[in-house]
């Protein structure tokens, strides 16, 4: 809670986590405005706010952006230093819409479509509640009473599961469940990582933004399930609804600790808590918990439900003492905790009918039927399991023995199809509730094995077309790894690795995949696919898609998934695509959505996107409010004229913009193209072609105009290829109202290519100077798409050009454009043309673009695999480097392209530390510039001192100026000491005036103290040099080099020359560094320079340099500066960096700020950072005192670090990818990187193994991996 101080004495409390609403944050505004006592024409006349704009912004009847908001508030005198505390509350209050308030019929859709929610539907709940309309009375009035916790107690089979399914499946308006139901009947669902498991899952569908949250958090699940149970209780009392907890079975609990410690203590008013146990068992609660005082219900029994009790007792006695075969069944069943008719054939033997007649006939009752799911290898053939945990337990006791034998039949069997392989024979028991039996009984080691083993994912992805299960099966043993005191890190690293290749193997799918699966008809197929994309953002785009492509057959679906994305920028791009596809046929719901992409238009940080959602939501309200679109559609007119202009071409950022402006009003659309890109002919016919196609429907008139224009831009266009894409662009565009002129544009645009094409001789095409002369195999896919060094600059331009026309033409002749997709030799590419191309015959020829979908998947999986193992041994090149040079040389020569490139400037840059000889003999051999640059310039570095006219020369030798400059500079300065005339030299040759004042300065700062006459010379000459150059940019970067210097030695002049800066980006750069430089020795003004700068980034960067620099000297302000970024990703960064600067002197501190970070790779970065600092200082301790054999206490803390190193490498392998901790590994543990090394360069499959043992600590034993 933050406290702002006022004028006149005033005081405003803000507190971000209250103001949640736009009511709320006006009631702030009107306090705050009623405390200043002054009009509104008073404080709007110094603002660029108008007072209108003031007044509708404190009485709640407008919502303005930020910046607006921000002005108001300073016109208020709110201090720099506050305005964070209040861009969040704004940030809560954007997401307040009238919409979210009366939470729409699809808000909760996510919520109801989860996995655990469908478990309950499927498993637990009954066909019918019979009877019990009091009772249900009873909990709607508990939901809106005053009480916070009501306990069910009832008898076995009371109906308690029954009442309580119902209810979570089917509750009142204005109350949302989260429910868990623990449960003996399925396997490992009666715990508290299960429950924890089942309560996160519902919170992800009901808080999207914290999705990426639960999915990376490896330890303190249960305290974060408390946590987000808090949030989401909050989002509903905003949305004027209940959230309601319902755990049912708290007395069936075999875990520790156990689910009712874990229960909430209920902080939140808007959460209510409903338990259910049977009488009798004493739960264990702890002292002072709120459910030891709560209302106890007692549930009588039904009727109904007894009499199914007695009847299925006594079926299951007449099986107990039937035949030997009967309880063969039966103990099976128990042990499996459900199996199928075809698996119980196979274990038994006995003939189907046999099996049917006991199961739903003589003891029907006792069994109950449950579907397998869609996808399952039987997903006719439903799994039985016993009806109730009253009868598995009474089974378990009264079978005794023969539930173990039963047991070690399901182990051989498993084993036995593993030594197969995991044929697609397969029974799914053994793909889909084996491992959960394994947890179940605690195998732990067999549930590693499980886990790791790539043959039964592969099946199990084939049978499914997904991996949530694989990888679900692969976080549950790095859970229980990261609870190990002494984790097995060779598991840790090995899980790691599989769950990376998991994930990688949807890297390059493209993203038009899920929207081709759908026009199938392949819509679950489709939401899997899209969710499998391993990078948020692809993720979200890909589901931003895809419910474009069902909104019209299925829109609450597509609503649903557009409001579980993550990232609100795209969120908003989703609703306002949505909304736009809804026109007309919904548009009530239209204008909803539209008004929700609008709200979150703030939250966009690009600009050109910014402008486009605004013209979608200017269309669809355009009907309802006229004035009101056009009051929008100005806004976006005014982003896109101030979008900065690419220097690789102007139209990058406007083209969509400009297209959706077509939507709205093609006249402005057409009048921005002629005022932004009259310039460029090629984005400008593209441009056109486009809004020929969004306005051909509405008024071919003006869409034949466009047209015009657009060939007329395509006859500017020297390139061929270029020409091409514009007129197979526009052929698409009218093929619907002009298929003469389309087919005409077909055939030109393909006369065009073919120029292109066959114009290149076919050895220029395969091999660029300077590169591998590889010949463009089609089927070869060692190469990562886009790999230069793999065939050529130009044959990728001939690839992109087919591309590009099979692209446009596939509208209007989609056998040619099939043809040329074929042509496409990159692989990168060519899954993308095939998937384009069969979406464009999903509807005239399904079968023959369900083929061309396959065939695009297994191209890009193939090349996922390949492009996997060149990126492991890169990366182990690197990490071995220093403790192995031949063998890091060694596995980077056995790669190639620019990966082998990469991977040499990796180990020479090590190497050059103590042998610069081997590093330049080494950057001989890469071919590209950049590695080969940074391989020398680290040369210099290591030369400079000894040998500097070695080092000039190679500093000559660097390819990129920039570099060059930078790597003389700090030649000139190792030297000055020695030899300042020489120093003095390079300065005067070098032919960038910014080199030469970047060498100046640091002559400057070197003299500074020795002669400070000689560097004030030298200073005013670099000033002078500076001040020579005409392009305000670069004269801005030149003086950066100086400023850095003069922040040393005479701050006062650093600042005025930071303020001089005419480019506000310069500035704000300049300001940062100024306060970057003086942080240690005078941090306080150097938190009030960084709080000036205007640039968010700049500003969040000075200030995360700051709490880096005064971490050691007042830890509590490094934190409070850390925690105060409003950018997550700063403030990730920000935490991470002072964890590692306190990690020596406080490393338990630092590890609680370590787990404080959201984003999963940073975490993961800085607990692999801590491990290798507290590594280190184990192993210092026991090298200082192992001449000393008294030091019992030194050796006890060097074992205690080294332990501690581990479980942090561990949790950080759980975290993020599997390379981020092999850098620790050298200090912490050296023998698990040589074993590591050896796995992944030999890469041989070795045997499976189901083993016996249940240890999870460190075990000896191989593991089956695919190789990669």
């Amino acid at each position: 809670m933050t406290r702002l101080p006022r004028n006149m004495g005033a005081q405003i409390i803000v507190d971000p986590d209250a103001v949640t609403t736009r009511a709320e944050l006006s009631a702030a505004l009107q306090h705050l405005h009623q405390q200043t006592g002054l009009s509104y024409e008073k404080i709007a006349a110094p603002l660029l706010a108008s007072t209108s704009t003031l007044y509708g912004t404190v009485k709640g009847t407008s919502f303005p952006a930020w910046m607006t908001l921000r002005e108001i508030l300073l016109g208020y005198q709110v201090p720099e230093t506050a305005l964070p505390t209040w861009e969040l509350a704004h940030t809560r209050a954007a997401a307040d819409t009238p919409s979210r308030r009366s939470r729409s019929r699809t808000d909760l859709a996510g919520l109801r479509s989860s996995l655990y929610v469908r478990l309950v539907r499927e498993s637990i709940a009954p066909p019918e509640l019979l009877d019990r309309g009091a009772e249900r009375a009873m909990l709607e009035q508990f939901c809106r009473g005053d009480e916070r916790y009501l306990w069910v107690q009832g008898e076995p089979w009371a109906g308690k599961s029954a009442l309580l399914s119902t209810f979570a499946l089917t509750p009142p308006s204005d109350v949302t469940v989260v429910c868990f139901f623990v449960t003996d009947r399925r396997a490992a669902q009666n715990n508290h990582t299960a429950y924890t498991a089942g309560l996160l899952d519902q919170l992800s569908a009901l808080l999207p933004d914290q999705k990426s949250r639960i999915d990376t958090t490896p330890l303190y699940r249960d305290v974060l399930c408390n946590e987000l149970l808090a949030t989401a209780a909050r989002q509903e009392a905003a949305n004027r609804r209940r959230l309601v907890l319902v755990v049912d079975g708290l007395d069936e609990d075999t875990g520790a600790p156990p689910i009712v410690e874990l229960l909430p203590t209920l902080a939140e008013e808007g959460l209510r808590v409903v338990v259910a146990s049977r009488y009798g068992p004493r739960l264990p609660i702890p002292h002072g918990h709120p459910l030891a005082s709560a209302r106890r219900y007692r549930l009588a029994p039904s009727e109904y439900a007894a009499g199914l009790r007695d009847r299925a007792v006594a079926e299951l006695d007449a099986v107990l003492d039937g035949p030997e075969r009967n309880r063969e069944l039966l103990a099976l069943i128990t042990a499996a905790q459900g199996l199928s008719i075809s698996e119980l054939e196979m274990l038994t033997d006995m003939p189907p009918f046999e099996i049917d007649r006991l199961l739903r006939g003589t003891a029907g009752r006792s069994f109950r039927a449950v579907a397998e799911p869609v996808g399952s290898h039987h997903e006719h053939d439903p799994v039985y399991a016993l009806a109730h945990e009253t009868l598995q337990r009474i089974a378990e006791t009264r079978l005794g023995a023969l539930v173990a034998v039963s047991l070690d039949r399901l182990h051989a069997w498993a084993e036995r199809y593993c030594d197969l392989g995991w044929p697609n024979s397969t029974p799914d028991f053994l793909l889909s509730r084996y491992f959960a039996v394994a947890q179940q009984h605690g195998a732990s080691a067999r549930m590693a094995t499980l886990a790791l083993d790539a043959a039964r994912h592969d099946v199990m992805y084939t049978r499914t077309r997904a991996d949530w299960a694989a990888l679900t099966e692969i976080g549950v043993v790095q859970r229980m790894l990261c609870e190990h005191h002494a984790p097995d890190l060779l598991t840790a690293a090995q899980l790691a690795r599989h769950r990376d290749d998991i994930d990688s193997r949807n890297e390059y799918l493209d993203e038009s995949l899920p929207v081709l699966r759908a026009r199938l008809g392949q819509v679950d197929r489709a939401e899997a696919l899209a969710r499998s994309f391993p990078q948020p953002v692809r993720q979200s785009r890909a589901l931003v898609s895809l419910s474009e492509e069902i909104a019209g057959d299925d829109p609450d679906r597509a609503e649903r998934i557009v409001g579980e994305i993550e990232h609100l920028h795209i969120r908003a791009d989703g609703y306002a695509r949505l909304a736009k596809v809804l026109e007309g046929a919904d548009q009530a719901r239209a204008v909803e959505l539209a008004e929700r992409a609008e709200v979150l238009v703030d939250a966009i940080t690009d600009p050109g996107a910014q402008a486009t959602v605004l013209f979608y939501v200017a269309r669809v309200v355009a009907d309802s409010d006229n004035l009101r679109a056009e009051r929008i559609a100005d806004r976006a007119d005014a982003i896109a004229r101030s979008l900065p202009r690419s220097p690789y071409g102007e139209g990058v950022s406007l083209q969509p913009v400009l297209v959706a402006c077509a939507g709205f009003d093609p006249g402005r659309a057409e009048a921005l193209v002629r005022e932004l890109l009259e310039s460029d002919s090629w984005f400008r016919g593209m441009t056109l072609a486009h809004m020929t196609a969004v306005v051909s429907d509405t008024d071919p008139v003006q869409a034949f105009g466009l047209a015009d224009r657009a060939e007329a831009a395509a006859r500017e266009v020297s390139a061929t290829w270029l020409q091409a894409q514009i007129l197979g662009t526009l052929a698409d565009a009218i093929a619907g109202i002009d298929q003469l002129r389309a087919n005409d544009l077909v055939k030109r645009a393909e006369l065009a290519t073919r120029k292109f094409t066959d114009h290149i001789p076919q050895d220029s095409a395969q091999t660029q100077p300077g590169s591998a002369s590889v010949n463009a195999d089609p089927g070869r896919t060692d190469a990562a798409p886009g790999d230069v060094t793999s065939y050529g600059l130009t044959a990728i331009m001939q690839d992109q050009a087919r591309m590009r026309l099979a692209y446009a033409i596939l509208g209007v002749d989609p056998d040619r454009a099939e043809t040329i997709a074929n042509e496409v030799v990159d692989h990168g590419l060519r899954p993308m043309v095939l998937a384009a191309v069969a979406k464009g015959m999903a509807i005239t020829d399904p079968s023959r673009a369900a083929r061309l979908a396959d065939q695009a998947e297994a191209i890009t999986r193939k090349i996922a695999s390949s492009s996997r193992r060149a990126s492991v041994l890169a990366q182990f090149a690197s990490a071995i480097a220093r403790m192995d040079p031949d063998g890091a040389e060694s596995i980077a020569r056995g790669l190639s392209g620019v990966r082998r490139d990469d991977a040499l400037a990796e180990v020479a840059i090590v190497i050059a530390e103590t042998d610069p000889d081997r590093a330049e003999t080494i950057c001989a051999e890469i071919r590209t510039v950049w590695p080969s640059d940074r391989v020398l310039a680290r040369v210099v570095k290591s030369v400079a001192a000894t040998d500097p006219d070695r080092a000039e020369t190679l500093a000559h030798r660097i390819s990129i100026p920039r570099t060059r400059d930078r790597v003389l500079a700090h030649l000139a300065g190792v030297i000055a000491e020695s030899d300042p005339d020489r120093a003095e030299t390079i300065a005067h040759n070098a032919t960038d005036p910014a080199t030469q004042v970047a060498v100046l300065s640091r002559l400057a700062k070197i003299d500074g103290i020795a002669d400070p006459e000689r560097a004030a010379q030298l200073t005013n000459r670099a000033e002078t040099i500076a001040h020579r150059i005409t392009e305000a940019y670069r004269r801005d970067d030149a003086l950066t080099h100086l400023f850095a210097v003069l922040a040393k030695t005479d701050p006062d002049r650093a600042e005025t020359i930071a303020r001089t800066f005419t480019d506000p980006e310069q500035r704000d750069r300049a300001l940062a560094d100024f306060a970057e430089a003086i942080a240690e020795s005078d941090p306080d003004r150097a938190e009030t320079i960084a709080r000036t700068v205007t640039s968010r980034s700049w500003r969040d960067r000075a200030l995360a340099h700051l709490a880096k620099s005064v971490a050691q000297s007042d830890p509590d302000r490094a934190e409070t500066i850390a925690r105060t970024f409003t950018d997550p990703e700063q403030r990730d960064h920000a935490l991470a960096d002072f964890a590692e600067a306190i990690a020596e002197s406080d490393p338990d501190r630092a590890e609680t700020i370590a787990d404080d970070v959201v984003d999963s790779k940073t975490r993961a970065d800085a607990l692999s950072t801590l491990a290798k600092i507290i590594g280190r200082q184990g192993r210092d301790t026991a090298e200082t005192h192992s001449a000393d054999p008294g030091h019992h206490e030194s050796e006890t803390t060097t074992r205690t670090n080294h332990q501690r190193s581990k479980c942090l490498l561990a949790r950080a392998w759980a975290t993020a990818g599997w390379e981020i901790p092999i850098g620790a590994l050298p200090t912490v543990d050296p023998a698990l990187l040589q074993k590591l090394t050896h796995d992944v360069t030999s890469e041989q499959p070795a045997a499976a193994a189901l083993p016996t043992n249940t240890r999870i600590g460190n075990r000896d034993r191989n593991h089956r991996r695919r190789p990669a």
